[in-house]
């Protein structure tokens, strides 16, 4: 069975990036309000996505970088461990400063923790952030944490009730109509006496075989005479067992 992996995230910005930029750039990825991502950067760890392999999960990991959030790429289990560490309710540096002087342009790297044993996963640093998706771009993020859509608003319906009124409790919904009485003639019914036979018997004659010609045998008599079966010519000269 396959193993399942979760994007997971806790607010950690590419160095150089603006807390606005990337929040900026995760909603536009999203393709949600501002509003509706600002969860995502309260400093605990949130799963962007799961239950997915790991090649899709570092193509999630590598558009969230573009966008200048650092992400991890974990296994359920390790995922369960950093919720429950204490190092998890810890506040990213990147959210109570952000950083101001980007590095000289080094191409950016990522650290994918999917085959990782600590508890703590160890952190990624991209010195910049390219504005591009490249090979990535249109691709489809989705997430269990929130909806990534509004809902449409569905107008109330139409009804037009101004032929309908409401009568009094009690009062019969449909009027009731009088069944007469079925008039049925018995005048040349009559009951009997209890134990009256109520159609005449009649007597069945009397049924008579000839058995003079039938005898009984002895127990054990063959009964039909039995006839010898010739015993069939078959060639087995060309048949062999291996």
């Amino acid at each position: 069975m396959a193993e399942h992996y979760v994007v997971a995230f806790n607010g950690q910005l590419a160095e150089g990036k603006s807390l606005d930029v990337v929040k900026q750039g995760v909603a536009q990825l999203f393709k949600v309000d501002v509003t509706k991502i600002e969860h995502l950067f309260k400093g605990q760890w949130v799963p962007i996505k799961k239950g997915i392999d790991q090649l899709t999960a570092e193509k999630y990991q590598r558009a969230l970088a573009k966008m200048g959030a650092i992400c991890q790429v974990v296994s359920a289990s390790q995922f369960a461990e950093m919720k429950a560490s204490p190092a998890a309710t810890e506040r990213s540096p990147a959210l109570d400063k952000e950083a101001t002087a980007p590095a000289e342009k080094p191409a950016f790297a990522y650290t994918s923790l999917a085959t990782s044993t600590e508890t703590e996963p160890e952190r990624s640093v991209i010195k910049e952030a390219p504005t591009g998706l490249g090979e990535l771009e249109g691709i489809a993020v989705e997430a269990s944490w929130d909806h990534l859509e509004e809902p449409d608003e569905t107008p109330p319906p139409q009804v037009d009730l101004s032929g309908v009124v409401l009568a009094e409790r009690g009062t019969d919904l449909v009027e009731h109509q009088n069944i007469p009485d079925l008039d049925v003639d018995t005048s040349e019914l009559s009951l009997d006496a209890l134990g009256v036979d109520m159609a005449e018997h009649q007597e069945v004659a009397e049924l008579k075989v000839d058995t003079s010609a039938m005898v009984l045998d002895e127990p054990g008599v063959i009964i039909v005479e039995h006839h010898e079966v010739e015993k069939p010519d078959i060639d087995t000269s060309k048949i062999s067992l291996e």
